[in-house]
Order: C-alpha cells, then structure tokens, then sequence
C-alpha cells in the first residue's frame, strides 16, 4: 500500500535535510571508492570463454528483468558494476553468464531496493527458464560477495549523474516556460531520463569502460542539458575551466617549479563539483571523447532499450536535436 502523498513529501523534505549535513563528504568518499575502481577492461579482456559481443544479450536480459520488477534505477548500474568487477577477478564460464548478471541483479537490489521489491530465488529460477536452480543463485551469490569482499559501495552512472545534475543545474534560474515540458513533466525529470539514457547505452560499449565513471555520467548530463536546451549546465563547465587555468596561472607564477611538481605528485586531486578525481586538460578531453562516443552510439541502441525511453519521450527529444543539428552531426553519425 503506497503512503499518502502528504506524508511521502514530508519524508522527502526531512531526507534532504539530513543530507544536506553530509553534502560536501559525499563527494569526497566516492572519489576515494572511483580511485580503487576494481574493473579492468584487460583482465575482461582474457576471460577464456565470455567475449565483449556476448554483452549486449546479458543487458537487454537484465534490463527488461529490472523493468519488469520495478527495481530503482540505482540497482540496475550497481548490478552492472558487481557484473564488470567479477569478471575482473574471476574466470566465468559461458553457461554461468546469466547466472552472474542475475545473482549480480538480486545483490543489487538488495542493497539497493524496497524489500518488497527484491526478487525471490524463485522468480529468478523461473525468470532464467529453469536453467539455474535456487542452490545455485545462493552458491553465486557468496562467491561473488567473497571475492568483491563485501565491498559493493562503489559510484555508479546513476550516483554520478545525480551529484552532476546537482551541482551544474540551478533550476530556480529556468524561465517558467522551460521549468516543465508540453506533457507537463518537470525538466528535472526530463534531464534525469535522457542522463540515464546515455548512461544505460554507456554499458553497451566497452569504450566506456576506460574512463572514470563520474566523467561519463558529467558528460551525460552535459550532453542532455544541451539538448534539452538547459544552458546552466555549460556555464558550470566554462566556470570551472576558467576558474582551473585562472588557478594554474597562479600556482605558475606564485611557486618556483620543484615546489609546484612536489606538491602536484603528492596531492590527492580535490574534487570540483562532480568531477571526483579533479579537474584538469585531461578531463576536458576525456568528456569530448565520451560524448562523441555518445553520439555515435546511438545509431546502435538496442530495441528495448529504445522502446523503453520511448515512452519517456527521451528518444523524441534527441531526434529532434539530431534534426536540428543535421549537417554538424551527419559526419559523427556516419562513423
């Protein structure tokens, strides 16, 4: 039975009051869970008998499974992420594919989920057809959580995108007019929805997997603001790339050079908005690289996933942006 609308806005007022507390430590703590990032696109890579075209079945699998068990959106990225950092430690077995991802779903929503919401072994068992049985997903799942550790804390796209939509998007500075779209959802939603849009298909592509996971998810959200015309967005972005060269011109001129190196090695970087491992040239290019690989992705979406956001309307929204931007677009596109 679902709470009266009264009582759930009073529970998210008082959420956000006690997160308020623990608003600059969020931040810091991810950056040092990214740093001991456990996954390794080499150590994939060398996996004897999964191969990276065997990706793209597991999450269209996965993903219409969390679809069906209304499962909150952060447990779908933090099974992907349980899914790439075993693999990263352990040989997998073709057969056992889908039995990874799916004990790697139940984890997930574990942590994750209402506890109505977690899935039974039972559904699991008649969700995988039968091929798996119950004593197996419970055998999975302690090798999996033994070999990570226990240790399942780690960013996500979705806690990614969220600390970027933050700290980029002041909605309050929006024009009434672009505060909601014609269907009458608010434009946080919307830029959420395409957010997560793009860091759904970043799972498809390896070549996501070799940046930091902020740095796709700021990307993402930079790349959804631009299309749903949010200019706040970009003024963070030119904020802070003005405000690190500013910063470096005057640690230049104020420090000799052995003083600046030293203090450059042995410096954590510090994190700026929602870049958590700081922000540097190496950044900047690295979002230009993601949000090309962005653009040319999305002549490879797959079904579901399309049908999916379709109904949320994102599909529509970027249609309309590649119309728009046709003759810029079309080289990227064709690659």
């Amino acid at each position: 039975r679902s709470y009266p609308p009264v009582l759930e806005m009073l529970e998210s007022n008082t959420n956000k009051a006690l997160f308020a507390e623990y608003a600059d430590d969020v931040p810091r703590h991810l950056a040092q869970l990214e740093a001991a990032n456990g996954i390794s696109v080499q150590l994939i890579d060398m996996q004897p008998e999964i191969k990276w075209y065997m990706r793209p079945y597991l999450l269209d699998f996965l993903s219409e499974t969390h679809y069906s068990l209304r499962l909150q959106p952060q447990t779908y990225f933090l099974a992907w992420s349980i899914i790439d950092r075993y693999c990263s430690k352990r040989v997998v077995f073709k057969k056992h594919y889908q039995l990874v991802g799916c004990t790697a779903l139940l984890i997930a929503a574990k942590y994750e989920d209402k506890k109505s919401r977690v899935p039974t072994l039972q559904d699991l068992v008649h969700l995988t057809r039968q091929t798996y049985d119950e004593t197996m997903f419970m055998q999975m799942e302690r090798h999996i959580l033994t070999t990570l550790e226990w240790s399942l804390g780690q960013p996500t796209y979705e806690e990614c995108l969220q600390l970027a939509i933050s700290t980029s998007v002041d909605f309050n500075q929006l024009t009434p007019v672009k505060k909601h779209r014609p269907n009458g959802e608010s434009m946080l939603t919307s830029l959420t929805e395409m957010g997560r849009f793009f860091c759904e298909i970043a799972l498809y592509d390896k070549s996501f997997l070799h940046f930091p996971v902020s740095l796709v998810a700021i990307a993402a959200n930079s790349l959804a603001s631009q299309m749903l015309d949010i200019p706040s967005t970009a003024a963070r972005l030119q904020h802070i790339i003005a405000h690190f060269y500013l910063q470096s011109a005057r640690d230049s001129y104020t420090h000799d050079d052995e003083f600046f190196f030293e203090d450059e090695e042995n410096c954590a970087p510090r994190v700026t908005g929602a870049f958590l491992s700081g922000f540097n040239e190496d950044a900047l290019l690295s979002i230009k690289k993601i949000t090309l690989l962005f653009m040319t992705s999305l002549t490879s979406v797959s079904e579901f996933v399309q049908r999916k956001y379709q109904e949320l309307g994102v599909c529509q929204v970027i249609n309309q942006y590649i119309h728009r931007n046709a003759f810029l677009l079309k080289p990227v596109l064709e690659t």
